[in-house]
């Protein structure tokens, strides 16, 4: 039980607590969360202090305490999964990323770097974007000016794309 329960707070962990699109758009699955992340590093915490791990797991009340955590990570896993099911819908082509690359896609919408790797499997022939050159010969993050396929072929576009401030649906940037 102890084992399930961690892994399963382990992988939501950084999802709640520090993706803010998550955040807003689960409120009541953050609270849930932030309430097991609590109990859990108390468990973890007085676990810490006893070197026998028997007595450990045999405290009164543990198992049920484990129970009830699981049961709300659970809830939190599967309103997580519903959420990615509806851009899943919204935006047919992110059935062809992997759940955790979406929610670092839907986590860092604002971050087109942290996007880029991901790109080429919601678009088979894209292999990347690269950004308007500046003044200063730095590297725009937020103007796009040309599309690289994945057989190296530059497309220019007619006009600078901007990025837009959030990971739209059509990932139209």
């Amino acid at each position: 039980m102890w084992m399930t329960v961690s892994r399963a707070w382990a992988s939501l962990e950084s999802i709640f607590l520090a993706s803010a699109d998550i955040r807003s758009q689960l409120p009541e699955d953050t609270k849930r969360f932030e309430g097991i992340d609590a109990a859990f590093r108390e468990l973890m915490k007085g676990a810490v202090l006893e070197m026998n791990c028997v007595k450990v797991c045999s405290v009164e009340g543990r198992c049920e305490a484990l129970k009830g955590m699981r049961e709300k990570l659970e809830m939190c896993q599967k309103s997580l999964h519903e959420y990615l099911d509806i851009k899943k819908k919204i935006f047919p082509r992110f059935y062809f990323v992997s759940s955790v690359a979406l929610l670092d896609m839907l986590a860092n919408g604002t971050n087109p770097p942290k996007i880029m790797p991901y790109l080429g499997d919601c678009y088979d022939a894209l292999a990347n974007l690269k950004f308007v050159t500046l003044e200063d010969g730095s590297q725009s993050n937020k103007t796009v000016d040309t599309m690289i396929a994945k057989m190296e072929k530059r497309y220019l576009f007619m006009r600078n794309l901007p990025w837009k401030a959030k990971l739209k649906p059509t990932l139209i940037v």
